[in-house]
This record gives C-alpha cells, sequence and structure tokens, in this order.
C-alpha cells in the first residue's frame, strides 16, 4: 500500500478544495488523483476497500492531533497546511503517525489505572473493599441457559 502518497493526497485534496468535503467526496477525489492499485481496492475483512479503510484511519490521526476537522465535512486545518508544506514525499506521514502515537500515548498517561476508562468503576468499587475481608469468589459470565437470581438477572457479570 502506497500510505505516504495516499495520505499526503488526501491532505492535499482537501487544502486544493479549500472547503469540507463528505468522507465519501474525499475519498472519489483521492482515487481519482491517486488511482488505487490492485492491493488498495481489494478488500479487508470487514469488505471495504483497504485504500478507503486506510485513509479513514490517516482522518482519525489528523482530526487528533489537529490537521485536519470533521464537523460538517472533512477539512484541512492551517496546522495541517503548515504540515503539508514543511515535509516532502513520505516524511508527511512518517510526521503524521509519529504526532498521533505521541498524543495517543499522553492522552492514556492522562488515565490513571486502566487505558479503559470503564475500570475506573471497578478501581472505585475495589476501594470500597477492605483489603482481606471475606473470602474469594468465582465470577464468571453466564452461559446461555444459566439460572437467574432473584432480581431476573443471570448469576455472573
Amino acid at each position: 500500500m502506497r500510505r505516504g502518497l495516499l495520505a499526503r493526497t488526501l491532505f492535499e485534496t482537501l487544502r486544493d478544495t479549500g472547503e469540507p468535503l463528505a468522507p465519501k467526496d474525499a475519498l472519489a477525489l483521492v482515487a481519482s488523483r491517486v488511482p488505487p492499485n490492485k492491493q488498495e481496492l481489494s478488500h479487508n475483512a470487514s469488505g471495504f476497500p483497504r485504500y478507503e479503510t486506510y485513509l479513514r484511519w490517516v482522518s482519525t490521526w489528523g482530526s487528533a492531533i489537529g490537521w485536519m476537522a470533521k464537523r460538517g465535512g472533512w477539512s484541512i486545518t492551517e496546522a495541517g497546511v503548515e504540515a503539508l508544506a514543511e515535509s516532502a514525499g513520505d516524511e508527511f506521514v512518517s510526521e503524521l503517525t509519529r504526532r498521533y502515537r505521541l498524543h495517543r500515548k499522553q492522552t492514556q498517561q492522562k488515565q490513571p489505572g486502566y487505558g479503559d476508562p470503564r475500570w475506573a468503576e471497578v478501581v472505585k468499587a475495589l476501594g470500597c473493599v477492605e483489603a482481606g475481608g471475606g473470602r474469594p469468589m468465582a465470577i464468571s459470565r453466564p452461559s446461555p441457559g444459566s439460572p437467574r437470581n432473584q432480581s431476573g438477572s443471570s448469576w455472573g457479570l
């Protein structure tokens, strides 16, 4: 897959149009500028062309680091225009990837404990339990046809 060429072409397309584009329109314009090769046109496990899936990920990364906006369609920001001007060829996608990884690492570090925010509720509940109190209990997911407790829900989690 020509990752650098596809990513750069997406941002150049957004810059050149000067207005927000519906994602499908942005993808079609990229494909008209850089016709996808056989591998890029092949479908992934989700049934979508690989180049489209890749460009949608690029849009997520670009949005996360402030190089593009996604409200009312996809559009490039001033920071994205500057990044295009400062990075030639594959340097553009390398910088995009580097900045996204840094952004993601910083975001994950802000969350105490586990990366998934749903764990906060579990950690809070465990804080209410005295250390060494009670006896261990096995907790498992209910299987189909499991007995139900008095509240009507399946036993387990």
